[in-house]
C-alpha cells in the first residue's frame, strides 16, 4: 500500500488524474482483499469522484463494480445492488463486456440475499450463458456453484445436484 500511495502522489504532481484514479481502486482492491471494508469503501470512493471529474467512464465503471462487491461484505445488500446497476450502466454505455459477466453472477448473490429469488435466478442465468459463450472457464464454475448453492437454499435439491455435477 504504501508504495501504491506514493504513486498517487506522484500523479497528483504530474496531474495524471486517470492513472491516479485507477491507483485509488487498486488500493481499495488491496484493503478488500485484507478484508478492511471501510478502508476499502473509502479509496473506492475516491476513485470514484476522480473518475467523474476525469471523464473516465471505465475506471469509474470498475469502481463501482469494487464499491458494490465491498458492501456485500458489509451486508449493506441495497447499496451493493445500486453500486452494480451503475457499473453495469456503464458498462453497457461504454459498450464493453468484460466485466458484465462478474457483474452478473454478483448480482445474482445480492438479488438472492434481497430474496429477489427470481431476479437472482434470471442473473445467475444470465452470468452462467455469458461465461460459457466467452469461454470463461473460471466465471463458468463461479456461476455453476453459485446456482448449485441458490438452488440448494430454496432446497430444490435436484437442481442444486445438476449444477454441482456441472461445476466438476
Amino acid at each position: 500500500i504504501d508504495f501504491q500511495l506514493k504513486a498517487v502522489e506522484i500523479c497528483r504532481k504530474l496531474e495524471l488524474g486517470r492513472l491516479e484514479s485507477s491507483i485509488l481502486n487498486d488500493i481499495g482492491t488491496t484493503y478488500l482483499n485484507l478484508k478492511e471494508w471501510d478502508k476499502a469503501i473509502e479509496y473506492f470512493n475516491k476513485a470514484i469522484a476522480l473518475s467523474e471529474v476525469e471523464n473516465n467512464s471505465g475506471a469509474l465503471a470498475s469502481a463501482y463494480h469494487n464499491l458494490g462487491s465491498a458492501q456485500i461484505r458489509k451486508e449493506n445488500y441495497s447499496l451493493a445492488i445500486q453500486c452494480f446497476n451503475k457499473a453495469l450502466e456503464l458498462n453497457t454505455e461504454l459498450g464493453t463486456d468484460r466485466e458484465l459477466i462478474p457483474l452478473a453472477i454478483n448480482m445474482g448473490y445480492v438479488n438472492e440475499k434481497r430474496g429477489n429469488y427470481a431476479l437472482a435466478e434470471a442473473n445467475y442465468k444470465k452470468g452462467l450463458q455469458m461465461a460459457k459463450e466467452k469461454g470463461q472457464k473460471g466465471y463458468e464454475l463461479a456461476a455453476l456453484v453459485y446456482f448449485s448453492t441458490f438452488h440448494l437454499n430454496l432446497k430444490e435439491f435436484k437442481k442444486s445436484l445438476v449444477y454441482s455435477k456441472q461445476s466438476l
